[in-house]
């Protein structure tokens, strides 16, 4: 029987598919490139669809990584036309078949079978653990490595105890784990990445249990990488703990090898951590054994020519044909730029100057370093602060459009697929279930939609009143408990009860859809088991923020500041900033209905993104400025 695996991020379209193909193997699942992944590696897959994304520029390292494990198995796309082109361009020679979005259920099977049965595979050259070894041992040659740390390299490797990376964020700290984990063996196995910042118990796990099975792993050299571990919480903190005093044997994890490498990095300073209480001492010793610093890029200025060039010369080939050579004046100007995105951020500007310059020399005027050329005079070595701000444009109509069309796509498309394929399987029973719950589902998520739209356009006049802001609030929460509680997403309050004797001056309509916006948004868009935290205070009016409110005549300086903190869905440029990313995808449409709402009827609301998670901040007059307007017409009359 084949075997198909399907990578899409869209419920409604990942089942839909799954459905189609039922009939034609078995069907495996994932909603993620990285879970896609894991799979590949545990099981034998005949061949796998995945679903495009205008992520494709954030995550190509994943799909390069995907491509390579199963290259010996057909890639199918599926997509919107504009996406499988550039995914067609990125990924030449490997995709075989493409599915545009949308599409005729007999099309897609017509497609699979040709795929499954005219597909020959490449001639496999060499193993991908062998050509990994090859590429990390040519890292570990080049300039890319600080000499310092490839003379402690290979110390490192003559034992394994545990190793501690830490340096600030893009400066290549995962290539100096890899290095490590392909180099320090022969049979290098598994290399295993988790992201700390988003780990449960249950996502540590499956991680575990995707990687090979016992007879492959047998001999293996396998290594555990901690990311950003000092985001690890307390209770995973602990299990990491056991892994280093018992192994994976221990941890209730049968066949796994039972001493990996274990291998953290950090780009905060842990000892400050544990004097905070969010780090144990216990674990900062065990992974003391071999701290290894990696230094930014704005301290290895004079090795930034060589650096640059062996840059250029992985892009040959690979991104352009021509070999590139940057002029005086051009490196000049990279050694007074600060770089605050470290190596991550030298590639992204080497890349995009590679493919502006016209001729085989990258001049000045090549150079860009956030989407604007550089001035005349060049960027001097100050103090550069990365952009962590993400301020929504105002709506406009063109947007609302766009943003509730590429809502209500895969709902639609998983209605008509659905309705293609009800005529031949009307009879099977569970095939009828399936419809139901998901057509239903798709019609509820564009119902919702579409009133939120009406209600936003209703919303023409406010009518300003004071407000129990926590009551509200606390109401809005319990209304959806049911479905936060189903998520596993809790809801922290902090400084609430300190406004129990204040109210806010709001139109209550308007303010209790805007609320119920962003719990909706917790529910639909944020990770299982994110923690969310509402927490307000009483601040003061700046002069410039009280030009930007819609009755600012009516206003005195104290405000109700609400933040509502949660996991970020911005994605991270190869550059380690956070990239400002378009409203119709990734900032909800619910947010972006609210945020128009709020600085248009009621105060101001403003979004913050950066590695660590989102803030939404609204800010409200209390009502004490109405109080003050009604005090000045009563004694206007009786005077």
């Amino acid at each position: 029987m084949k075997k198909f695996l399907i990578i899409e991020n869209s419920p409604v379209l990942r089942e839909s598919l799954a459905i189609i193909l039922r009939n034609e193997g078995e069907v495996i699942t994932s909603s993620s490139l990285i879970d896609g992944i894991s799979l590949l590696r545990k099981d034998a897959i005949d061949l796998i669809l995945l679903g495009t994304d205008d992520l494709l520029w954030n995550i190509k390292d994943l799909v390069e990584e995907l491509v390579e494990i199963k290259k010996q198995v057909p890639l199918m796309l599926i997509g919107e036309q504009r996406l499988l082109t550039t995914y067609q361009t990125f990924l030449e020679g490997c995709v075989v078949e493409s599915i545009v979005l949308p599409f005729k259920v007999y099309e897609l099977r017509k497609k699979v079978r040709e795929t499954l049965s005219g597909f020959v595979p490449p001639l496999k050259a060499r193993s991908h653990e062998n050509r990994l070894i090859e590429e990390y041992q040519r890292f570990y040659e080049s300039s890319l490595l600080d000499s310092r740390v490839k003379r402690f390299i290979p110390k490192i490797l003559r034992g394994k105890s545990p190793i501690l990376l830490w340096g600030e964020k893009g400066s290549g700290k995962e290539t100096v784990a890899k290095i490590i984990h392909y180099l320090g063996s022969k049979n290098a196995g598994a290399f295993i990445k988790f992201d700390c910042a988003t780990l449960t118990e249950d996502v540590l796990a499956s991680q575990l249990q995707a990687m090979p099975s016992p007879s492959v792993s047998e001999h293996a050299e396998v290594s555990l990488y901690w990311d950003e571990i000092g985001r690890l919480s307390l209770e995973i903190q602990m299990r990491v703990e056991e892994i280093l005093e018992e192994g994976l044997r221990e941890f209730s994890l049968q066949g796994l090898p039972a001493s990996p490498r274990i291998i953290a990095s950090s780009s905060e300073d842990l000892n400050e951590a544990v004097a905070r209480g969010v780090f144990r001492e216990s674990l900062l010793y065990r992974l003391n054994h071999f701290p290894l610093r990696i230094k930014p890029l704005r301290e290895r200025i004079d090795d930034l020519p060589h650096i640059a060039g062996e840059i250029i010369n992985r892009f040959v080939g690979k991104d352009f044909t021509k070999k590139k050579q940057i002029s005086p004046e051009a490196m000049e100007i990279l050694k007074n730029y600060y770089w605050p995105g470290n190596l991550r951020e030298l590639e992204s500007v080497l890349l995009r100057s590679c493919l502006i310059a016209e001729e085989e020399m990258i001049t000045r005027h090549d150079i860009f370093f956030t989407g604007e050329e550089v001035p005349a005079q060049g960027i001097k070595r100050t103090l550069f602060v990365s952009p962590v701000v993400s301020e929504e444009p105002e709506t406009t109509f063109e947007q609302l459009l766009s943003g509730l069309a590429h809502e209500i796509k895969n709902p639609l498309v998983a209605i008509k697929t659905f309705t293609q394929l009800l005529s031949e399987r009307f009879d099977d029973a569970e095939f009828r279930k399936q419809f139901y719950q998901i057509v239903g589902k798709s019609i509820d998520r564009i119902e919702w939609l579409t009133k939120r739209v009406v209600d936003y356009a209703n919303f023409l006049e406010t009518r300003l009143i004071p407000v129990n802001f926590p009551a509200l609030l606390d109401h809005i929460i319990t209304q959806h408990q049911t479905a936060l509680r189903t998520k596993k997403i809790t809801v922290q309050r902090e400084g609430l009860e300190s406004l129990s004797s204040s109210t806010v001056l709001s139109d209550p309509r308007q303010l209790s859809y805007i609320l119920e916006n962003i719990i909706v948004y917790c529910v639909s868009d944020l990770p299982e088991g994110s923690h969310v935290v509402f927490s307000a205070r009483i601040s003061h009016l700046e002069a410039k923020e009280r030009e930007r409110f819609p009755f600012k005549d009516l206003l005195t300086d104290r405000m109700v500041e609400l933040n509502i903190t949660c996991p970020s869905l911005t994605h991270v440029s190869p550059t380690g900033v956070p990239v400002s990313l378009p409203s119709t995808r990734f900032y909800s449409l619910e947010l972006f209905l609210s945020q128009a709402i709020v600085n248009r009827n009621l105060g101001i609301m403003e979004r913050t993104v950066d590695q660590v998670g989102t803030v939404i901040t609204i800010k409200m007059p209390v009502d004490e400025c109405l109080r003050k307007e009604m005090h000045h017409e009563e004694n206007s009359d009786c005077g």
